[in-house]
């Protein structure tokens, strides 16, 4: 069967992360209800972790497991070890056979429920170069269950006027996240990727996590209409505890723009010259970034679809109960088993995990409960 999407894991130094991450894929492949999904879906890693570099001892069981699913599902891992971020983008968008891509950071969980519905979705409409999904972010336990952030921090409305066209951009980057797809959960034609690589890596050093994820924005909007989806597609550690990231990611507080780095803001400013190719709907780039939310349509589970900006209540409602069952109690069951692994010997109180009889047994009784659902 062809391959329908490439999931691209990029990882350093996290194998603790990564491993929780390709259990829970693991158990989503023997659960027996995926086998359709798998088979059109193919798995990427590219590792740039130093050789040598395993202080939780974790190494051995990641390749153990890389060396199982291999067996089951098309899962290639990639040991560069010398190569940078961006160069590792670049890897991954190469290696994939897939027309679309989608890149996982390595301790998230995929949501594969709605993932090929995305995928049909741009089959089907030329014009569109990516769906922007949503995370979910998981910020510990909660009795039997894992813990939401049910809060709207990335749902905050625009209410600062900019006057010129990169602040504008900016702003909507910052404080409305609902319009604009994001590096990390977006579902995207894999020339797209390929491209905002070789965009950015002769320029890497001077380059940092908020710039990439700008300059990604703004590449998707110039080449191709975006479609906004209300489908979760991630399940997102946010905890920030045992949290490596690569150095030299940071811009100095010196920088014009600290977040992003002038070096993001000079391609961008590059980018936005030309507005032919952003939306016919805009005459400008004022014009195009006040109407992103009316160029582009929410897919709801109704099929209603909705154009504006979202009510931030309604949005994370919406998210919350778009979780399936059994992803949740997966997901519950490889961070319970990963917890020390991936945290630390004292992360159980630290995250509210309280390991009981009764927790067992609830947690018991609902896998069955699936089973039997699953059965009847």
């Amino acid at each position: 069967m062809t391959t329908k999407l490439s999931i691209l894991i990029p990882t350093w130094k996290r194998y603790p992360g990564l491993y929780r991450n390709l259990l829970y894929i693991n158990y989503l492949l023997t659960s027996g209800n995926w086998r359709l999904f798998f088979s059109q879906v193919e798995f990427i890693i590219a590792d740039g972790t130093p050789v040598g570099f395993d202080p939780e001892k974790c190494y051995p069981l990641l390749l153990a497991l890389i060396e199982k699913l291999q067996a089951s599902i098309n899962l290639v891992y990639l040991h560069a070890p010398e190569q940078t971020y961006l160069a590792r983008i670049a890897l991954l968008a190469s290696k994939s056979t897939s027309r679309y891509v989608m890149v996982v950071g390595d301790d998230d969980l995929i949501v594969p429920n709605y993932l090929l519905e995305c995928v049909d979705f741009l089959d089907s409409n030329i014009r569109f170069k990516c769906v922007a999904g949503r995370q979910i972010n998981i910020l510990g336990f909660s009795g039997n269950s894992l813990k939401f952030d049910d809060s709207d921090r990335f749902f905050y409305g625009a209410s600062v006027t900019v006057d010129n066209c990169i602040g504008r951009f900016i702003q909507y980057q910052t404080l409305n996240m609902v319009g604009c797809p994001s590096l990390y959960y977006a579902i995207q034609a894999r020339e797209l990727l390929s491209n905002f690589a070789r965009l950015c890596g002769d320029k890497e050093s001077e380059l940092f996590y908020g710039g990439l994820e700008l300059i990604h924005q703004t590449l998707t909007l110039k080449e191709g209409f975006v479609k906004l989806s209300n489908l979760p597609t991630v399940l997102r550690d946010f905890t920030y505890l045992n949290y490596f990231v690569e150095e030299e990611r940071v811009a100095p507080s010196s920088d014009a723009y600290p977040y992003y780095g002038i070096g993001a803001v000079r391609i961008v400013a590059s980018l936005l010259k030309d507005t032919s190719g952003f939306n016919q709907h805009c005459k400008d780039p004022f014009g195009l970034l006040d109407s992103i939310f009316n160029a582009s349509a929410e897919i709801l589970p109704s099929q209603q679809r909705v154009r504006g900006n979202l009510n931030s209540q309604l949005v994370q409602q919406n998210l919350l109960q778009l979780i399936p069952l059994e992803t949740c109690s997966l997901a519950f069951r490889v961070w319970r088993e990963t917890l020390v692994l991936r945290y630390g010997p004292n992360s159980k109180s630290t995250l509210g995990f309280k390991d009981s009889f009764i927790l067992r047994f609830l947690v018991d009784l609902r896998s069955r409960f699936l089973a039997y659902l699953k059965a009847s």
